[in-house]
């Protein structure tokens, strides 16, 4: 008679086939470890750059529909977990916004594709909806390359030393 609340259904987002953004990496670790590092919210201080903090349920495991709060410069930006669809054998790992200031849709994917046992490629994707003009040329003139550079900074806090120090 135990009454169990059900599992909210989510469906895969759908988003352009060509992303605002993309940037690839390689990485000589397992798949499985970076996704751990990359999806884990614990982890997240170690290799995202210009956030303040990251506020999450401690006690939750970070799954799809998975709620947290990104701190930057006291802007708080809801974001929720997602995935869209890839290829069978990569690893996905997504997150959508609708607080970021500059878009009123905003996706970040992480896709992770092995290449041999302690190897991987990582692919990250950005994909953003803006309605408004305006919106759509100061991210023309200043949030696209600022974007890019955060983006840079985070990959290159993705090292096998970082990681392996703190994913066992």
């Amino acid at each position: 008679k135990l009454q169990l609340k059900p599992f909210r259904a989510f469906e895969k987002v759908n988003v352009p086939e060509i992303a605002n953004l993309e940037n690839h990496k390689t990485i000589p670790i397992a798949a499985e470890i970076l996704f751990e590092f990359i999806s884990n919210f614990k982890y997240r201080h170690h290799w995202v750059t210009g956030a303040d903090k990251f506020e999450y349920d401690a006690n939750e495991i970070n799954r799809l529909g998975t709620e947290h709060i990104c701190v930057i410069k006291e802007k708080h930006l809801d974001f929720v977990t997602v995935v869209k669809e890839v290829k069978k054998g990569q690893l996905i790992y997504g997150e959508s916004s609708k607080s970021s200031p500059f878009a009123d849709t905003f996706y970040q994917f992480y896709t992770i594709t092995p290449t041999s046992i302690n190897s991987c490629n990582l692919k990250i994707e950005t994909y953003w909806q803006v309605k408004s003009p305006l919106k759509k040329l100061f991210i023309f003139l200043f949030i696209k390359k600022a974007l890019q550079k955060r983006i840079l900074d985070s990959l290159s806090h993705l090292n096998v030393t970082e990681i392996s120090t703190h994913v066992s």
